[in-house]
């Protein structure tokens, strides 16, 4: 049976290269790999995966919040790769899971598991659930030699707490470990913030 996989890691653990290099290797073999990305994700254009090494590729089918996936348009498909798999709507998540089943497709999912202030995102979480391989794509801590685990949210270069969810233009972002993370950003002030609203 084709599996459902999440491979997950913090901002700069090189998901979109893995997933890049994944299709490469399809394509190189012959096979064919549908390409899916959410629309949120507008940083490097909306239509495409661009990792920071320069590594590019046009995306075959956006997600939006409403979108539902046609098992149908997956016959034939050797792979499905999917970019920045917090964004999705749980309900897309679903039928990925789907597509695993029938047409028996293999979906591997790239993405964030939690966000500046350590809580799942409805993608991530979902995905957790309903996968079949949860692996982890590493990265050291900016701070220090290691393994990063969460994602600090920076504005002038201090850790910050607020704002939404997902904010992709004008925050900045890098991965630190939990020792670091919480040196700097103490989990009371965590709580206190809450989870935030989605949005930009």
């Amino acid at each position: 049976m084709a599996k459902l996989y999440f491979r997950y890691g913090t901002m700069d653990s090189a998901k979109s290269m893995n997933l890049l290099a994944v299709a490469h290797n399809y394509r190189k073999q012959g096979k064919t790999v549908r390409l899916l990305k959410p629309a949120v994700d507008d940083r490097f254009g909306r239509d495409t995966i661009r990792s920071r090494s320069g590594l590019a590729r046009k995306v075959d089918l956006l997600i939006h919040d409403d979108t539902r996936l046609d098992p149908a348009w997956f016959e034939g498909v050797d792979c499905v790769l999917v970019d920045e798999a917090q964004f999705l709507p749980p309900p897309v998540v679903e039928d990925l899971r789907r597509i695993t089943l029938a047409p028996g497709v293999p979906v591997i999912c790239y993405g964030l598991r939690t966000d500046f202030r350590t809580r799942l995102f409805p993608g991530s979480k979902r995905l957790l659930e309903l996968a079949d391989r949860i692996e982890e794509v590493k990265v050291t801590c900016t701070h220090c030699n290691r393994k990063a685990i969460f994602n600090m949210r920076l504005r002038d270069g201090r850790p910050a707490l607020d704002g939404a969810q997902v904010e992709l233009g004008d925050a900045a972002y890098v991965p630190v470990c939990s020792a670091c993370y919480l040196a700097r950003v103490p989990l009371s002030a965590v709580a206190v913030q809450g989870d935030g609203s989605p949005g930009r």
